[in-house]
């Protein structure tokens, strides 16, 4: 019983960590659009969309990295763990095969994702209004790398895996990973991404589980999200007989390395061993009551309600795209 007790402060400080996450995100993005706007009335274009970027990067970094500082904090004397951050890094060839898995699994979840929604033909209302689309100069490029694949992989994986899987993993390895995973998706607070992004969150959860640290996570994530933007780029900027060719041939060949590193990774498990030797459990919590405490956790719930909400906002918006 003391143990549930401990758990259940636990996901309350989650819950508000989560929280604190919505209101940096939404108040610091807020503060820096009014910033770009008052930019490109006094600077030229170039120079004024390089530094938006930047402080949008730099926004979207406090937004993850504060509250899981604060999260750390929250915690006990006793509780506080943050032996995930230690730079650990599997051999090279692990850590492809980590990679190249994960790359795969969470691929064939993204399609998945978008057959489903593509029902409600909430991909037009996505491509149209919530993601930038248009071929891009080299400098806009390299912000894109920076601000949507490196910046995200660390912030991310700090706050989820770093901070919230770190104050989880005393209480089972198994709601560890299911919790920060589901909270990573619905942090997405985005219908079309919800399905591929807590099945991410499950892999890289895993990862952590399995070597001890965030950052291969932190690669698997980066190299998630570059090759995204790499196709993307694909797209726009050669003719549909050429790009669609490479895409299908990037996405196959990640399909193949994913294959193939499966398996290697199952055959050499045994080998390599668990890592996560200084996230010790304590005394099983059943699962019904760990589900309880969740469910039932104010804080939770609020955020819940919040994510709901916005994920409520695109699908109106997307059948109003679809009618008008």
């Amino acid at each position: 019983m003391q143990t549930e007790r401990k758990f259940k402060k636990v996901i309350n400080k989650i819950g508000i960590t989560m929280i604190l996450f919505f209101v940096f995100i939404n108040v610091l993005v807020f503060v820096q659009s009014k910033i770009s706007l008052c930019l490109e009335k006094t600077l030229p274009y170039d120079i004024s969309y390089i530094i938006s970027e930047l402080l949008y990067g730099l926004a979207y970094f406090l937004s993850f990295v504060i509250p899981g500082i604060i999260l750390y904090f929250m915690m006990g004397k006793n509780e506080k763990n943050y032996s995930l951050l230690t730079p650990v890094i599997p051999s090279p060839i692990n850590t492809a095969a980590y990679i190249f898995a994960s790359i795969s699994i969470i691929l064939t979840m993204a399609i998945i994702n978008a057959n489903i929604v593509s029902v409600f033909n909430y991909s037009e209302y996505s491509s149209k209004y919530l993601w930038d689309n248009g071929p891009r100069s080299a400098y806009q490029v390299v912000l894109a790398f920076i601000t949507s694949a490196l910046i995200p992989a660390f912030a991310e994986e700090f706050l989820f895996r770093g901070a919230i899987f770190s104050a989880l993993m005393p209480y089972g390895k198994t709601p560890a990973i299911i919790i920060s995973a589901l909270l990573f998706g619905l942090m997405h607070q985005n219908i079309e991404q919800l399905l591929y992004t807590t099945a991410a969150g499950l892999v890289l959860a895993f990862v952590v589980c399995e070597t001890g640290s965030i950052w291969c996570g932190v690669l698997i994530h980066f190299f998630n999200n570059f090759t995204d933007i790499l196709k993307s780029e694909l797209i726009e900027r050669f003719p549909l007989n050429v790009s669609y060719p490479l895409y299908i041939a990037i996405e196959g060949a990640m399909f193949i390395l994913g294959l193939a590193s499966i398996v290697y990774l199952i055959l050499t498990r045994a080998k390599r061993g668990s890592k996560n030797t200084d996230l010790k459990e304590k005394e099983p919590i059943p699962a019904k009551a760990i589900s309880k405490h969740f469910f039932s956790s104010p804080t939770i719930i609020f955020f819940i309600v919040i994510s709901s909400i916005m994920m409520t906002i695109h699908i109106i918006l997307s059948i109003l795209t679809s009618v008008l």
